[in-house]
């Protein structure tokens, strides 16, 4: 046990040495899960100055971060707790703005509403009508529902506690007042999204099963949780495919790549243009909090090569939770955050280990020349090698989230170690398929 504790410390020492943004990272969430156990915040703080490097200005950096971030969530969460701690039902009149959806396949969309009793965060019920930006002056119904009452339920309390929402709206009268500028690429990106559904989906009936699995995987518009598709993907430990996630985002960037390539353009025009897309892939996806955090992993990796550096994951990981912890510190009780950091630093630290092992059908003789390999037995060692390395972070990435699997849903599925070796490459040949249909469709 000595042992592997100290060759455990000896890892992470490394991985800090590596990673320098590392600490930084720990000690924003040692500053998120303040308000939740002040213990767990000094313990992790101090492991963080522990590993951090030996200077006072890195001690002083790491500090202002913990108070930084423990400040900003009481300052976020106090008046959202306040709220949603006695159920209620108020009639309010002031202005609102509106935002985007709750879900893609939810009828409610956020917005601020303005009055007399300051600014909140409120979900609008029944608002998918409504614009991204909106200003309407309204009449309506401010409401707190009870808490359920049945432990391990849905409960809609602690949603909207970990997305500051203050409550929920029901707009009974409404006036537009302006539209903002501010939010006109949102709604350019919704109604590309509705105009790109339409174009997928051409030609296929509206309840057929293909249907909802092209709109689910491309553009993350989840089937109901009781249809036969979800609980088919559910049951196979495969539904991330369809949460938009990393998986999905790098596929997008890869696609991306792959066309521009094609084309006599500058390296570095090429990597502006793949981040482009993916930011315009996470707006169309309706910058829900995954994809939005996928896109910042992915410029944050990518912006090593624009600046000449050589990337490093975990330091692109660090920088990317430190940011998304910066904008919402709550992220960090979200089931999907925490899988998404965990599987990613997972494969970064295992997927070499397993590599050796799966790698073993990929091996060339050591005593036969590459060079004189034929071009069809270069092409089956390429795709040997390429489910090679898919098997190996399917391993890692199963092993990572098997704890909090066990946790959060008491589920176990061995069997999507296998499954992914066919949904990965299955997603990007929809991916692929359905953006090269809708281009020619337009």
């Amino acid at each position: 046990m000595r042992f592997l504790l100290d060759h455990l410390w000896k890892g992470c020492r490394e991985i800090a040495i590596v990673a320098p943004l590392l600490p930084i990272a720990l000690a924003s969430l040692a500053g998120s899960i303040w308000s939740f156990s002040h213990a767990g915040a000094i313990a992790l703080t101090v492991l963080t100055v522990i590993l951090a490097q030996k200077s006072w200005k890195w001690w002083v950096a790491i500090l202002g971060v913990v108070v930084g971030v423990a400040i900003h969530h009481e300052l976020v969460d106090q008046p959202v707790r306040e709220s949603l701690a006695k159920p209620r039902t108020t009639f309010v009149d002031g202005q609102l703005i509106v935002g985007g959806k709750v879900d893609l396949f939810s009828q409610n969309r956020v917005g601020w509403l303005i009055n007399q009793s300051g600014s909140k965060k409120v979900s609008i019920v029944n608002g998918a009508h409504h614009i991204h930006g909106e200003v309407l002056q309204i009449k309506g119904r401010f409401f707190v529902p009870k808490p359920e009452r049945n432990p391990g339920t849905y409960s809609r309390l602690d949603r909207w506690r970990r997305e500051a929402i203050s409550g929920g709206l029901v707009i009974q009268d409404s006036s537009l007042i302006s539209l903002r500028w501010q939010s006109a690429p949102m709604r350019w990106a919704e109604s590309l999204r509705k105009r790109l559904s339409h174009l997928m989906t051409i030609g296929i009936d509206h309840g057929a099963i293909g249907r909802e699995v092209i709109l689910a995987m491309v553009l993350g518009e989840k089937p109901a949780r009781d249809s036969p598709v979800s609980e088919a993907f559910r049951e196979s430990g495969a539904m991330h495919v369809f949460a938009v996630s990393g998986l999905h985002v790098t596929l997008v960037g890869g696609l991306c790549w792959l066309v521009l390539s094609s084309f006599p353009i500058p390296r570095r025009v090429g990597l502006i243009l793949v981040i482009f897309a993916m930011v315009i892939y996470s707006m169309i996806t309706g910058a829900r909090p995954s994809s939005v955090r996928a896109a910042i992993m992915a410029i944050s990796f990518l912006a090593a090569f624009l600046i000449r550096r050589r990337p490093s994951l975990f330091n692109s990981l660090a920088l990317s939770f430190t940011m998304v912890v910066f904008w919402n510190p709550s992220q960090v009780f979200e089931i999907g955050f925490q899988l998404s950091y965990i599987v990613l630093a997972s494969i970064g630290l295992g997927v070499g280990i397993v590599y050796r092992y799966t790698g073993r059908v990929a091996e060339l003789d050591p005593f036969f020349p590459a060079r004189l390999l034929t071009d069809r037995q270069r092409r089956w060692l390429s795709l040997r090698q390429y489910f090679a390395a898919l098997s190996a972070s399917s391993v890692v990435a199963w092993l990572g989230s098997f704890p909090l699997m066990i946790y959060y849903f008491g589920l176990v599925t061995p069997i999507a170690i296998f499954s992914s070796l066919l949904l990965i490459p299955l997603t990007l040949l929809i991916l692929g398929s359905a953006f090269f249909s809708s281009a020619l469709g337009v």
